[in-house]
């Protein structure tokens, strides 16, 4: 289980956190779909998981928030999604909605988003 674990390169990482301001404090001033549509053309750089993770069939979760400004959530997701639908490998993943980096809600009561804590103790697999 990986808990916003990204599945890109670091390259594309660190491309994604310059654009939302997460690495600098300054971020690009666009929105979330521009951002995605950015990292989504950026090829990889740095140190990329993809081919160690199309060699792996170990069952593998990976859960994210929708509003992590660390982890391009969409184009980690995408990696995945593509590795089951091409390889048949045991992935699975989860978006939580509201979600920011490793699934807190960034308002108050500032807890887990809803259905976290059940990914985490595979309640939800009973």
């Amino acid at each position: 289980m990986l808990v916003s674990g990204p599945t890109v390169s670091t390259g594309e990482e660190n491309y994604f956190s310059d654009l939302t301001g997460e690495q600098h404090g300054e971020g690009a001033d666009l929105s979330a779909a521009a951002i995605d549509s950015l990292v989504m053309a950026q090829p990889p750089s740095g140190f990329d998981p993809r081919p160690l993770l199309r060699e792996l069939s170990i069952p593998s979760l990976w859960l994210f928030g929708n509003a992590d400004s660390s982890v391009p959530v969409t184009k980690s997701v995408a990696v995945p999604g593509s590795l089951v639908n091409h390889y048949n490998r045991p992935y699975r993943y989860v978006v939580f909605p509201e979600a920011e980096h490793l699934g807190f809600v960034m308002r108050w009561p500032f807890d887990l988003a809803p259905g976290f804590s059940d990914e985490l103790t595979f309640r939800s697999y009973r």
